[in-house]
């Protein structure tokens, strides 16, 4: 269970940390007027919100389990969510675009930089994977 609650804190810090970093470039060549930076956290986006709500869903999980909820339940349950979550967030990190850190605002010239906070919440996820597949398939002896 030390790595389903491992994988939650990683997946919860990461939500809160910056994901990327979008830079708008105003004209091109000479007619350039500047840039503008936007830094975008995990709970500023549905993505980060899906995760976030997924790893509280996987807490409870985890503090039901042996108690309401077989282990074997929660593992199989866990796993589906960390699933999730390393689908919706490492979408993110596999197709950086603008329009998916701008929440419906496409900028035509600009450039998004990956930050930790995203690579922190798929590591979550994939701890919580790990977690899962421990608690579903470790035998009781």
């Amino acid at each position: 269970m030390a790595a389903i609650f491992i994988g939650i804190i990683l997946v919860v810090i990461g939500v809160f940390m910056p994901w990327a970093n979008e830079t708008i470039t105003m004209g091109v060549g000479p007619m350039s007027t500047g840039n503008i930076s936007k830094s975008v956290t995990g709970y500023e986006l549905n993505q980060g919100l899906i995760g976030a709500g997924i790893a509280v869903v996987s807490a409870i999980l985890g503090f039901l389990s042996g108690r309401v909820i077989s282990r074997r339940v929660v593992g199989f349950l866990i796993i589906v969510a960390s699933i999730a979550i390393i689908v919706i967030c490492g979408n993110l990190i596999l197709s950086p675009s603008s329009s998916n850190f701008s929440n419906g605002d496409i900028h035509a010239m600009s450039h998004v930089k990956l930050k930790m906070g995203l690579y922190i919440t798929v590591i979550g996820g994939i701890v919580l994977l790990i977690g899962g597949l421990i608690a579903a398939f470790r035998s009781d002896d």
